[in-house]
């Protein structure tokens, strides 16, 4: 065997290991400066938890989400309630063998681009779906004059103008019943929000 034969089987492992990873993507996308209620994508089993929010710039397009302290986001993006990032992500094919119901697209971020406060009263809305039993790991707990937002692994800080509606939202069972939550940023990373309104929802 020659030399230049010897390197054939390897080069047909590296050709064939290519066709099953494959780059489809590389662009910008604005992360959210709040985490949503959101089902991990793509994971159609998995409960409803805390995920972060991503929108391809200079569009309307469909959300990414993912957990904010694992995976893709997990090395390279430290996230911060409050500011919003700018990044640049791969889009990538990757074989997943027998697995029938995983389309295997992953998402990993190259590196930031940017980094920005959110402006103090900006208001987002957190949509709370119904779900089935067992399949949310969503809890509100009271703690002193806020209330947070947990799901085991991320927490949500809430601070109530009036009380009452600390009262309120501590009481709820996310999942349960479908409430929408506006929330205003405090325009401090890491600080909490606070509670606009709340309003259930059919």
């Amino acid at each position: 065997m020659t030399h230049a034969t010897k390197w054939i089987p390897l080069l047909g492992l590296l050709a064939l290991a290519g066709c099953r990873d494959e780059v489809l993507e590389v662009a910008t996308y604005r992360v959210s400066g709040h985490l949503v209620p959101a089902y991990p994508d793509p994971c159609g089993e998995c409960p409803l938890g805390l995920m972060m929010e991503a929108v391809p710039t200079g569009t309307e397009g469909h959300e990414q989400q993912w957990p904010p302290f694992s995976g893709t986001a997990n090395e390279r993006v430290r996230f911060r309630q409050g500011v919003e990032l700018v990044v640049e992500m791969e889009t990538r094919r990757v074989d997943v063998g027998d697995v029938q119901d995983d389309p295997g697209i992953r998402k990993r971020v190259l590196r930031v681009l940017e980094e920005r406060p959110v402006p103090a009263g900006t208001r987002v809305t957190m949509r709370f779906p119904r779900t089935p039993p067992g399949t949310t790991e969503l809890k509100f707990a009271r703690v002193g004059e806020e209330v947070q937002l947990r799901d085991g692994v991320s927490t949500v800080r809430v601070w109530c103008v009036d009380p009452s509606l600390c009262d309120q939202l501590a009481a709820l069972k996310p999942g349960e019943q479908a409430f929408e939550l506006e929330l205003s940023h405090s325009g401090v990373a890491d600080g909490p929000f606070t509670a606009e309104a709340l309003r259930l929802t059919p």
